[in-house]
């Protein structure tokens, strides 16, 4: 009898799917068919099993491997911040305070001199609105014996001159060339003042060091300068 089985019993080849009958047409019974599925679905679960270390392993590496691309890519952001933040023009990194570390001079003949000493004294301070002032001397200026500066000796005169200057004015930077144009408003060398328009190449400027050239003074020689951000008081 195929199908429907015997009168009564529910029509199992509707419910499953699956004929029912002899063994001899080549039909299961339901049970054996349930079976066949819960041990299939038994070797499923095994195999899971077996696999899950190798799979677990494949899961670690791939979540450590995700990890570090995260924190490559929070640190670049990081560091693209960090240099984004650091490339203000040369206008607004210039602003402030600096004390002077050395100055070095250099003559067309390629002889070299520190016209301050190996520790002069120094500071120039920028203003944000295009002023700035600079004083530089030696370490150690002679002092005037009559304790009045009107009645300083010829001696005396040159070698606070000698071993001194300060001046103060206007100052502009290009930012392509890095080049600084100033314009002195006064000077205790008057003929450096008299000179329009001069030039400072700036050839380090970072948010702790400053480092300009004056490539051509009156008496023919190149001064270079280097300066610290001057600290808090």
């Amino acid at each position: 009898m195929k199908g429907g089985g015997h009168k009564g019993c529910p029509d199992w080849n509707t419910i499953l799917g699956i004929g029912i009958g002899n063994d001899s047409e080549g039909w299961v019974l339901p049970g054996e068919a349930i079976s066949g599925a819960l041990f299939k679905a038994a070797l499923a679960a095994i195999n899971l099993v077996l696999a899950w270390p190798a799979l677990h392993n494949r899961l670690s590496n791939w979540r450590d491997t995700m990890n570090r691309v995260f924190v490559a890519v929070g640190l670049g952001l990081a560091l693209s911040g960090a240099a984004f933040a650091q490339q203000k023009p040369a206008k607004e990194q210039i602003v402030g305070a600096w004390t002077l570390v050395s100055v070095t001079s250099e003559m067309d003949d390629g002889n070299k001199g520190e016209p301050f000493g190996p520790s002069p004294k120094g500071v120039i301070i920028f203003s944000n609105d295009g002023y700035f002032s600079l004083f530089q001397s030696r370490a150690e200026l002679p002092k005037i014996a009559a304790n009045d500066r009107a009645k300083a000796t010829p001696e005396e005169a040159q070698g606070i001159v000698a071993s001194s200057i300060a001046y103060y004015g206007t100052y502009s930077i290009d930012e392509n060339s890095r080049v600084m144009s100033v314009n002195l408003a006064a000077s205790t060398y008057p003929n450096v003042a008299a000179i329009p328009n001069q030039k400072r190449t700036i050839t380090l400027l970072t948010s702790d060091e400053l480092k300009f050239d004056n490539p051509r003074t009156p008496n023919g020689m190149t001064l270079r300068t280097a300066w610290k951000r001057a600290a808090v008081p």
